[in-house]
């Protein structure tokens, strides 16, 4: 079955992320951590840098969280996606060409992709208290 386990740590759920500017191109790994109450996917700082010079906002979106308000912030065209199966000879990769937005300052500490439910939708997604798997849809 083509699927990605991983595990629940502190309350989190951090899975291995590949980033790249089109689903062509060779991607970067970055952690990601799954939210789903976030809408949509965001990077840090960090992923836009890895990601060259040629990255320019294809929009600005005004967002904040629970308590705050909003800040503008520029979003990119990227593309988000997990490989599936790890362990085999020939993982899969699994993922979509998204407009992701920049995570607002301070970076997070523990992660620099923020997957929102416009990722996650790929998924059929397990989670208890140990672990997160997700199965491709």
């Amino acid at each position: 079955m083509n699927e990605l386990t991983v595990s629940v740590w502190n309350r989190q759920v951090l899975a291995e992320t590949l980033v790249a500017v089109t689903p062509e191109a060779e991607a970067s790994r970055f952690l990601g951590l799954v939210d789903t109450g976030s809408q949509r996917s965001a990077v840090s700082e960090r992923v836009i840098n890895s990601m060259g010079s040629s990255q320019d906002p294809v929009e600005y979106l005004d967002v904040g969280g629970i308590g705050s308000s909003a800040r503008s912030t520029p979003a990119f065209w990227l593309w988000l996606g997990v490989e599936l199966d790890p362990g085999r000879d020939q993982p899969i990769q699994c993922g979509q060409q998204l407009s992701v937005w920049r995570l607002l300052p301070p970076a997070p500490p523990n992660f620099d992709i923020l997957l929102g439910m416009d990722f996650l939708e790929l998924f059929e997604i397990v989670l208890n208290d140990r672990a997160c798997t997700f199965r491709r849809n």
